[in-house]
């Protein structure tokens, strides 16, 4: 496993939940892209990458209602590659990043807007359900 440190901003708002041992985990998806500069103006995106982080502890508890859809982190952690076979059969592979730590870049300022502009999540237990596997 390596070692990696990494930007991107959030497809969607993390998942919190708990193990069955009542660990808290939080699971959420980030975006790392590169452009390049176009010769007539403007960027082009060239590459993208998705990775899943899961990020456990009090840590996880903490950032569960920081970690909003577009809000820009930066992830510590350690890097895996996970092979598995979609809803189909086809096999698929997955970057996953066990994180051990998250800096949010967003600012609480921002934040703010960005938590006014979503829909309230609908859930039973305050957010904090059953684990994301």
């Amino acid at each position: 496993m390596a070692e990696v440190i990494f930007t991107g901003n959030l497809a969607a708002d993390a998942r919190p939940g708990y193990t069955p041992g009542g660990s808290p985990v939080l699971n959420f998806r980030v975006g790392d892209s590169k452009s390049k500069k176009l010769d007539g103006g403007g960027y082009k995106t060239v590459a993208q990458n998705w990775f899943n982080v899961e990020l456990w502890g009090s840590i996880a508890e903490f950032l569960a209602d920081q970690l909003l859809k577009g809000v820009r982190v930066k992830v510590y952690g350690t890097f895996y590659v996970r092979e598995y076979a979609d809803n189909n059969g086809t096999p698929r592979t997955s970057l996953d990043v066990k994180a051990s730590a998250v800096e949010v870049l967003t600012s609480y300022k921002d934040r703010q807007q960005i938590a006014n502009q979503q829909e309230p999540a609908q859930t039973s237990s305050g957010g904090w359900g059953e684990p994301p596997y």
